[in-house]
């Protein structure tokens, strides 16, 4: 089946279209500003990400000099301390969780009006990501990345007010808050739409699924971070991970946690 959506430019009119490999659509625009007419291009696609700033998470940061209070807070610095101190590169990341339309990924919200793309396997995930654009390389992001990720959801509540042990505190410990859990204010009781539930830093979607990030380990098994809809806000923070040995099951709780690396 075929939907039809309708964009409205309000600041000009559209003067020609072209949909792209990955499925976005590059619009241009003719805008006028007084008698001049300035032409546009817009690309859909990197505008449904957001830029995650890696390489400026330090030790110095006022954050990280926070004494952990709970054995999850301890475990999570632990990571994101070896995290930056390997060395991180920025990175995009979706501003929601992807659906699925018509065999393409999508994580624009606003538009598709749809659940996330659940019931699919690592293999597949990883596939789909790769296949995802031919102009960046994205794949699944690792573990590191999903801790820089957090690193800067942390910064980000903190930033906007939040006292930093209870910016810690609802990362790692109980997480409903935030995010869309059984327990969270005003669950939903079930998988939310894409891009519906308010976020962090113009992140959505934090929780509601479990997120699928790649493979690290020799033994072929990946990892799988945060919680779902039908879990507690303390029983599968945002931080939690779990190392899962087998690639090939499908999951109905689970979507990729997709990058796009910045170079």
């Amino acid at each position: 089946m075929r939907k039809v959506k309708t964009i409205r430019i309000t600041e000009g009119k559209i003067v020609a279209a072209k949909v792209l490999e990955d499925g976005s659509c590059e619009l241009v625009i003719e805008v006028k500003k007084g008698k001049q007419t300035e032409v546009v291009k817009k690309k859909d696609l990197l505008d449904d990400f957001g830029l995650i700033k890696a390489s400026e998470l330090t030790m110095a940061d006022v954050f990280m000099q926070y004494k952990p209070r709970s054995d999850r807070q301890r475990e999570f610095k632990e990571l994101l301390t070896e995290a930056i101190q390997h060395g991180l590169e920025d990175f995009y990341h979706p501003k929601c969780d992807p659906a699925l339309i018509r065999g393409k990924l999508c994580f624009n919200g606003n538009s598709s009006e749809t659940h996330p793309a659940v019931g699919h396997s690592y293999n597949w995930w990883k596939k789909k990501s790769a296949e995802l654009t031919t102009k960046y390389h994205c794949r699944l992001g690792t573990r590191f990345e999903y801790a820089a990720f957090l690193g800067v959801i942390i910064k980000s509540l903190i930033d906007n007010g939040w006292a930093v042990e209870e910016a810690w505190h609802v990362v790692c410990d109980d997480s409903r808050k935030i995010g869309n859990y059984e327990n969270s204010p005003l669950p939903s009781e079930l998988l939310d739409l894409i891009g519906t539930r308010r976020g962090v830093c113009g992140f959505l979607d934090l929780a509601n699924t479990y997120k699928i990030l790649a493979g690290d380990t020799d033994d072929g098994s990946f990892w799988l971070a945060s919680g779902s809809y039908e879990d507690l806000g303390e029983a599968s923070p945002l931080a939690d991970m779990y190392c899962c040995k087998d690639r090939n099951p499908c999951s109905d709780r689970s979507v990729g946690w997709i990058v796009l690396e910045k170079s």
